[in-house]
């Protein structure tokens, strides 16, 4: 919520109009948050290995709280609210992986499919949660409230995570003999191509997120207002998808097969996505047809985001090497996030919309290699 707090137009235009500045310079506002997890990320995992999850995730929610606080004190300061910003990155790019850890930790034997579904719909879930306070308690309280709201938010995290998390790896075993985690998890081979993988999915899913208002407008012509209403269900589709994907993988047992399968879905949306519009020959069915495509894609990112988080979090059942492996894959999610979109939006507004989403076709078959080529090396390991 901390990271899309200043997406929502009413948040977005006040702060612009606050701070005398442009739209593309808010926008950096959200983009540093990325940046900073493309740094933070690995030493996010020698930190754990050095002073345990417990520790540190308590750390990162004090951080947060702080990165709230100072935005809120220096709302009306632009230099300064970039550097509240940056302080508020620091928890966002280390926090994936603690939880990664302790979500390892708690279902070690069962269950860690569909708790990794549940805890993959965060993103979605925020997103629901931060566009509704926009357009409810926000125009009452003013928009510099929601920095108040999460930083007392963050502290009462802060304090749960105190009395209810119990320490694991580093912090309960203080006696332990000093391992060099970080190279015994650069050394295994599987986990660099489950962070190819996760870097295709993650190319595709924050270009989706960004160009899906302009597509319905300018490939489909739909009017605003209905491109605004179709884009939306990817928020509402990630939450039902990623949920069903936890559950389909701990049922079924095959995270690869359904890793694999969420690239096929990914690759089929994006093939289909420019001549949908000219498939459509009966309005009453266009709602059923675009509600159903983004659906679609859906599903196939959240099958390959819990599939690669399951099998990155497998690799070691030692935790700060399993730290170290989410970090890595962490680092190729966070580096995704700033190249992907702009990226795909260059080449769609410089060439077409055909040879962008031709470009997504070619992310999701690295992908889908990926996840071939890491199921080969598991059936090598089993010979």
């Amino acid at each position: 919520m901390s990271q899309l707090k200043i997406a929502p137009t009413l948040v977005l235009d006040a702060l612009s109009n606050s701070l005398g500045v442009d739209k593309g310079d808010i926008q950096l506002l959200s983009s540093i948050f990325s940046i900073s997890g493309i740094f933070l990320a690995i030493p996010g995992g020698m930190l754990m290995a050095k002073i345990g999850a417990k520790r540190l995730i308590v750390l990162l929610m004090a951080v947060l709280a702080l990165g709230n606080l100072l935005g809120y004190v220096f709302i009306s300061n632009y230099p300064l609210l970039l550097l509240s910003r940056a302080v508020e990155g620091i928890s966002f790019a280390m926090y994936l992986m603690v939880a990664m850890v302790y979500i390892r930790h708690w279902f070690a034997d069962k269950g860690s499919g569909t708790a990794l579904g549940f805890f993959g719909t965060f993103s979605a879930l925020a997103q629901l949660i931060i566009f509704n306070i926009s357009t409810t308690l926000i125009p009452l309280t003013g928009f510099r409230s929601i920095w108040i709201y999460l930083t007392v938010l963050s502290l009462l995290t802060m304090v749960l995570f105190i009395f209810v998390l119990e320490p694991i790896g580093t912090e309960k075993n203080t006696k332990h003999k000093p391992e060099n985690f970080l190279t015994q998890a650069l050394s295994d081979k599987k986990i660099w191509i489950l962070t190819l993988s996760h870097g295709a999915m993650t190319f595709i899913l924050f270009t989706m997120i960004q160009i899906g208002p302009f597509m319905m407008k300018d490939l489909y012509l739909l009017p605003d207002h209905l491109a605004n209403a179709y884009a939306s269900t990817f928020g509402l589709s990630g939450i039902i998808s990623g949920v069903l994907a936890g559950i389909i993988i701990e049922k079924s047992k095959k995270p690869v097969i359904i890793g694999a399968l969420g690239f096929i879905l990914m690759l089929i949306s994006v093939l289909i996505a420019v001549p949908l519009y000219s498939w459509i020959t009966d309005a009453h069915l266009s709602t059923s047809i675009y509600i159903g495509w983004w659906f679609t894609i859906s599903f196939g990112i959240s099958f390959s985001y819990t599939a690669v988080m399951i099998l990155a979090s497998a690799l070691s059942k030692k935790p700060e090497v399993t730290g170290y492996h989410i970090s890595l894959v962490n680092t190729m999610y966070y580096f995704m996030i700033v190249v992907g979109s702009p990226l795909t939006i260059k080449v769609i507004l410089s060439t077409s919309w055909s040879r962008g989403f031709t470009l997504l076709a070619g992310v999701a078959i690295i992908g889908l290699m990926g996840m071939i080529i890491y199921n080969v090396m598991q059936s090598k390991k089993g010979q």
